[in-house]
């Protein structure tokens, strides 16, 4: 059984995979990104490497800048939000 550290840390890479993923699918930079969300190179950097997790609200902006969904940088899959936005 994992624990939580490693149940974060799992997370953060997966998140960090997916962001990357999108970006290099857009065929952007990380400093065009990083412009486009609005945030420092710095702080993008650190999420695409997944030194840190980004909050919520950190993904909605790379999702709007990578124009991309907020949960599929999480890992959700669509039809989990489906069922949400449906009940």
């Amino acid at each position: 059984m994992k624990t939580k550290k490693e149940m974060n840390e799992l997370r953060r890479a997966e998140i960090a995979a997916n962001i990357k993923k999108a970006r290099e699918s857009k065929g952007l930079s990380k400093a065009e990104t990083a412009r486009c969300a609005k945030m420092r190179y710095t702080t993008y950097d650190s999420y695409e490497r997944g030194d840190r997790e980004p909050n919520i609200d950190m993904v909605q902006l790379i999702a709007n800048a990578l124009n991309v969904n907020w949960w599929e940088l999480m890992g959700y899959k669509g039809w989990l939000v489906k069922i949400e936005y449906h009940t």
